[in-house]
């Protein structure tokens, strides 16, 4: 299939950043179709995409990058806005499929994948249907929390398309609300149980940033506007009141409060899975304005893009190891010492308990020690500090201790104890 001309009433030609790379398969399944205009490779990656979200066995794919949930929605908010056309496109396309059958998802995720989230769920979602409540779009599940299943999973409830009268554009509205949740999963991990939900598997602040920004765009496509549920009161049946605007329950209420303690969303359990049908009325169209605003510019530029998409592991034969961060342990589980270029991880749990490294290690929540000059051989030291809690002095093979125990305060490290000169 073709890609058309990029030409509509209202984005008349490509914008300046558009992705060259975006490739569209065919998914026009049963129908003569022009052939791909991309090369062959294209299209075995593209088969290979969508043999991987069937696969349960890849189980390599379940680390994350480590980004805050602030910095990821900025990411992918000025992705969006740049990559307008390529959105917009996308859509186009795939409303093009003959009829939503089981396999539909499958054919266009990677679509959605490369021009609405650039690539970043390549591999690391496995993706099922499940029979659910009629209204449910589905859940979305941490890495290892769905039996079975090592990676991050989206499971689309499969019961609105039974009867073969389910539209695309009904799947679209509750896939695409998946994939924001995954995105969140794989920039940002999953929260440690039991910790207060920060947004990134409710439908909160930041992802209605990510969807408004989505249905903002999808005016530019060559159909009719894109409509994607955000408040989960509006997925009622026959909901519709005068004007064609939903009716939310409470909304004329005089007894029903949108929250007792402030904050609809609040109230979700940590248990590491989207919990899409909770009030979340509390989440107003003016603060996702607001956040453009408020918000975009602070969090862009913590620039945790540039932390890269390797991190090293430094390993007991005393060499920086490489380790793709997708493939890696999960961020939540380490820090990152930098030293000599290289973010290399140390174990997370070690550092917490001294006050003085943890408020900086915090600060931004981005989990990060920039240390100072130095050389390998005390940075060897550093590292075996944070990890064992001892290291070598270099005057003999006896581990020692920075600080006695029961001493409070940060580890002290004297350059002279090493042994060796300037170190």
């Amino acid at each position: 299939m073709g890609r058309r001309n990029f030409s509509n009433d209202i984005l008349p030609f490509p914008t300046p950043d558009r992705n060259r790379n975006l490739y569209f398969p065919n998914v026009r399944r049963g129908r003569q179709s022009r052939s791909p205009s991309r090369k062959r490779e294209n299209e075995a990656a593209w088969e290979k995409s969508v043999a991987a979200l069937r696969d349960k066995r890849v189980k390599d794919h379940v680390g994350d990058l480590g980004w805050v949930l602030e910095y990821a929605t900025a990411w992918l908010y000025r992705h969006l806005v740049r990559n307008q056309t390529e959105v917009a496109d996308a859509i186009d396309h795939v409303r093009q499929v003959d009829g939503v059958d089981a396999d539909t998802p499958f054919f266009v995720f990677e679509y959605l994948n490369t021009a609405l989230f650039g690539g970043k769920l390549r591999g690391m979602v496995h993706l099922k249907w499940k029979a659910l409540a009629s209204n449910s779009p589905g859940t979305t599940s941490a890495a290892g929390l769905v039996p079975g299943v090592t990676r991050i999973c989206i499971e689309l409830n499969k019961t609105p398309f039974e009867d073969g009268e389910g539209e695309t554009d009904e799947l679209l509205d509750a896939l695409i609300h998946h994939m924001i949740h995954a995105y969140f999963l794989v920039t940002c991990g999953a929260q440690k149980k039991g910790a207060q939900q920060d947004g990134r598997l409710l439908d909160g602040l930041h992802f209605g940033v990510i969807m408004h920004t989505i249905m903002d765009i999808a005016r530019g496509c060559r159909d009719e506007p894109l409509k994607l549920t955000f408040y989960a009161a509006t997925r009622r049946e026959n909901d519709i009141g005068p004007f064609g605007r939903p009716f939310l329950p409470g909304g004329n209420n005089k007894f029903i409060a949108l929250s007792t303690k402030g904050s609809a969303i609040a109230a979700a359990p940590a248990d590491g899975q989207s919990h899409c049908s909770l009030d979340n009325r509390a989440v107003r169209a003016q603060q996702i304005k607001n956040w453009q605003v408020e918000s975009y510019s602070l969090a862009i530029d913590l620039d945790m893009e540039s932390k890269g998409d390797s991190i090293y592991d430094f390993s007991t034969s005393k060499t920086f190891d490489p380790v793709d961060r997708l493939k890696g342990p999960p961020s939540s589980t380490y820090i990152e010492l930098i030293w000599d270029k290289k973010r290399v991880m140390v174990k997370r749990e070690h550092l917490h308990k001294y006050a003085s490294i943890k408020k900086p290690l915090e600060k931004n929540n981005k989990m990060e020690l920039a240390i100072p000059d130095c050389s390998r051989r005390v940075f060897e030291n550093i590292y075996d500090f944070v990890n064992a809690g001892s290291y070598v002095t270099g005057h003999d093979s006896t581990p020692t201790r920075v600080h006695p125990q029961g001493r409070k305060g940060p580890p002290t490290l004297v350059a002279g104890a090493f042994g060796v000169d300037g170190d």
